[in-house]
């Protein structure tokens, strides 16, 4: 199991701000890896939840894979953030409406990492 949480960055507004929220991400085809970067390079707190599947034929260990292909989570605040995120490569969109994405509770966050520990 592995999972992937980086911070960056420095003209973003800080991850820690409460007005920053956890959001789902869309990944365009095959680029969860790249999305991943892109926001990072943003200064956004990214989670991609990674999982190992099982051993190969031969006894060796799959690479790790996104538990949830196609998807990855940004904590970000919308008016300051949105834009960017969407426009960012490797981005297909952000989930919720267009204007109002809709956010992911903190404990939805908490309980996958715990899961994944």
């Amino acid at each position: 199991q592995d999972v992937q949480t980086r911070r960056g960055g420095v003209n973003a507004a800080p991850v820690s701000a409460p007005e920053c929220r956890w959001f789902a991400v869309q990944a365009k085809p095959r680029g969860e890896e790249v999305a991943s970067h892109t926001l990072q390079t943003l200064g956004l707190e990214v989670f991609l939840p990674r999982v190992r599947r099982g051993a190969g034929r031969h006894g060796s260990t799959h690479a790790p894979r996104p538990l949830f292909p196609g998807y990855l989570f940004a904590r970000l605040h919308p008016p300051h953030h949105l834009h960017a995120v969407r426009y960012s490569r490797g981005v297909l969109r952000v989930l919720g409406g267009r204007e109002h994405p809709v956010p992911v509770d903190d404990e939805v966050i908490e309980a996958c990492r715990q899961r994944l520990d």
